[in-house]
């Protein structure tokens, strides 16, 4: 029996390699101690441990003698040290494969990918990879139920005043190019009374405690303390069950965004300086993009209404059309759900699974 690594620096990248480990066993290493702790409490059956400076620590040694590393982002300088057999799955929906991360992908021998948008995009770059292939959808839906069986009361019952009311998550992305530090203030103030807001922040938000994002959240605990509709999620619910029952999602236009089209949620997309249709176009082309697959990812927008830094005053009005328009934008949500997803649905993990025990 082989032993198998799932190797993530980040937060971001546990929904998805637990979701093979479920299934293939092996021990889940981090370099940090917020991750660890972070996958600890979502996956208590699960092994897990921690590297450090000190070579002969648990997790130094496990990586080192790890015969199969399956991760979700590209650590070159650990990963090329490593005579294991290396296998990458993409943190997040994974927008960007320039060719320059194409170039960088090359320290794998097998790339699991989430749907057509990253395989129409890995092709046009690809000349003579020394790696292998294929589509094998994304992960975290391999958790996901089509149809939830939890209920939005039992679920929310702690949070909020009166449960029931129609569920709007406001899901920003880093805090460098997202709309958290100015937006998040005003949109919890703006949300009306006939619904509830659940804020969640980005996970390098929430779990990283940098001083910067400690004082804002602290500022967001303060207004919402007397406020019973408005509740701050620091990575406690699962995303499935709140995508489930939402009937919004304001977002920066992010991987949150896309992965709630699951279950078809409608979207509130903000534009920031550094986040808008116009600034993904021209970053995209910038880095080697194919003028076509820029144009498809700038689509995103195409999928609610939009909020700009020139009308901040309109958040509730423009939280209303969202809810009114949900039918509006149905075929566009559908039409960038199957360009992104493809048809795997919740099969995902077990494909993986089955590749990775090809390789053991």
């Amino acid at each position: 029996m082989k032993n198998i690594v799932f190797y993530s620096k980040m937060f971001q990248a546990v929904h998805h390699l637990s979701e093979i480990q479920k299934l293939t066993g092996g021990t889940f290493v981090t370099t940090r101690a917020s991750t660890l702790k972070a996958f600890k409490k979502l996956n208590p059956e699960l092994r897990a441990a921690k590297c450090s400076k000190i070579p002969v620590s648990r997790g130094n040694r496990i990586l080192k003698n790890a015969d199969q590393v399956i991760t979700g982002s590209i650590y070159a300088s650990t990963l090329t040290k490593l005579n294991a057999w290396k296998a990458m799955t993409f943190h997040g929906t994974y927008v960007w494969l320039t060719p320059e991360v194409v170039k960088n992908l090359t320290v794998f021998d097998h790339l699991f990918l989430i749907g057509p948008r990253m395989k129409q995009m890995l092709e046009r770059h690809l000349d003579s990879a020394s790696f292998t292939y294929e589509t094998s959808g994304f992960l975290p839906f391999s958790s996901y139920e089509e149809h939830p069986i939890s209920s939005k009361y039992l679920l929310f019952s702690n949070i909020f005043k009166k449960p029931n009311l129609p569920l709007i998550i406001y899901a920003p992305t880093s805090w460098k190019i997202g709309s958290f530090k100015n937006w998040a203030i005003d949109i919890a103030t703006a949300t009306p009374e006939d619904c509830n807001l659940l804020i969640r922040p980005h996970p390098r938000i929430a779990l990283k405690k940098e001083k910067k994002t400690t004082i804002l959240l602290n500022k967001l605990s303060e207004l919402i303390r007397n406020k019973t509709n408005v509740a701050l999620d620091l990575n406690y619910f699962n995303a499935s069950d709140i995508y489930a029952h939402a009937n919004l999602i304001i977002s920066d236009a992010n991987s949150t965004a896309e992965e709630s089209l699951f279950y078809d949620c409608p979207q509130l997309l903000i534009e920031t300086d550094k986040c808008s249709r116009k600034t993904i176009l021209n970053n995209a082309i910038r880095d080697g993009i194919h003028h076509d697959d820029a144009e498809q990812i700038a689509q995103i927008f195409d999928l609610g209404p939009i909020l700009t830094h020139s009308a901040p005053n309109n958040i509730e009005k423009m939280i209303h059309t969202a809810l009114s328009a949900e039918s509006h934008y149905h075929n566009n949500r559908k039409e960038y759900f199957k360009w992104v997803f493809g048809d795997i649905r919740t099969e995902a993990a077990g494909k993986a699974a089955i590749t990775i025990n090809e390789h053991r």
